[in-house]
């Protein structure tokens, strides 16, 4: 199973660093359950020369959030992906989820979702986890390649600045099948700073699913690499201005 990760990017360089980092670990655990996961990020500014670091691929795009989508997508599927993810390049996503895949390609496989995600202030130091319970459910999705055809692997807007999980939806064929996989409460992490376009004090008001969790390093650390951890809240730490 060869499956891509679409990364568009912009500015937030220490978020992106922090989520790079785990996907390099990902992309190491899910070769030892089998499959081959890959990584393509798509900015134009200083993001490219992180995902060189990590050794993940790169594409040159002007920001244009619709434009750096299908670009992602369109570069996975030259690729041969079989599934494509577009995560945001705030987000970690834990090896389980991509359990929910099927041992080998199929002729139309569903589209694999989830109804929750965790997501943290990046300056306050806090967590909060968010329930979605539409059909739709929540982002990132796994899509089979089939469901990317029809658009000729360009499924949303290319002028589109914001809304992308919803244009994707309305990209894909109609009447597809979703699975929801939800295997941990830290399943999807989204790391939140001022520069989002929606922001943590929203969010956690509109979907907050449960008690708001402080300082949740070692919280992350029951399902992350404990350096991952670690890694998580130095970044708070310099992004919140805390004295080292």
């Amino acid at each position: 199973m060869n499956v891509w990760l679409v990364i568009p990017a912009w500015r937030r360089l220490a978020v992106t660093r922090l989520c790079l980092a785990q996907k390099k670990n990902l992309v190491g655990n899910l070769a030892a359950r089998g499959i081959t996961a890959n990584v393509v990020l798509v900015a134009d500014d200083e993001n490219l020369d992180i995902a060189a670091e990590y050794g993940f691929d790169a594409v040159e795009q002007k920001n244009v959030l619709g434009l750096k989508v299908n670009d992602g997508i369109e570069y996975a599927c030259d690729k041969d992906a079989d599934y494509v993810t577009f995560i945001g390049s705030d987000d970690w996503i834990h090896p389980d989820f991509f359990d929910a895949l099927p041992s080998a390609p199929a002729v139309r496989e569903p589209l694999i979702a989830g109804h929750y995600i965790s997501v943290i202030d990046m300056h306050k130091g806090t967590l909060r986890r968010l329930g979605v319970r539409g059909p739709e459910g929540v982002s990132p999705y796994l899509i089979p390649r089939w469901m990317l055809e029809p658009s000729g692997y360009r499924p949303v807007d290319d002028t589109a600045d914001r809304g992308m999980e919803g244009l994707l939806r309305t990209g894909l064929p109609a009447g597809i099948d979703r699975v929801f996989h939800d295997p941990h409460q830290l399943t999807r992490v989204d790391f939140k700073t001022g520069e989002n376009m929606t922001p943590y004090a929203r969010i956690s008001k509109l979907l907050g699913h449960g008690p708001e969790i402080e300082q949740p390093w070692d919280h992350l650390a029951t399902r992350y690499p404990q350096e991952l951890a670690d890694m998580a809240r130095e970044t708070h730490e310099a992004l919140a201005g805390v004295p080292a």
